[in-house]
């Protein structure tokens, strides 16, 4: 992940962040590891949904350690069952 991406996640600036990893999308599509970092956004704000949707995208494009990913897809989904995200 770029230097800048998690800059701007360490200084909160979610906003920005979020518009930087879907800019970079835009130009590398099939780049897994924006999809990671926009995952790891996602779980910051809270959007378990759409962390699992880019992971799973991260996945179908061959980012390399499936293990990890799939351990968090499996772990969110199970947060989503607590009654706070009912």
């Amino acid at each position: 992940m770029n230097k800048g991406y998690k800059a701007l996640i360490s200084l909160k600036r979610f906003i920005e962040a979020r518009d930087a990893f879907l800019d970079g999308i835009d130009v590398s599509p099939n780049e897994p590891a924006l999809y990671i970092g926009l995952a790891n956004l996602d779980i910051l704000e809270n959007n378990f949904v759409d962390a699992i949707s880019s992971y799973r995208k991260a996945l179908r494009l061959g980012y390399a350690d499936k293990e990890a990913i799939n351990k968090a897809i499996a772990k969110l989904e199970k947060d989503l069952d607590k009654p706070e995200y009912l």
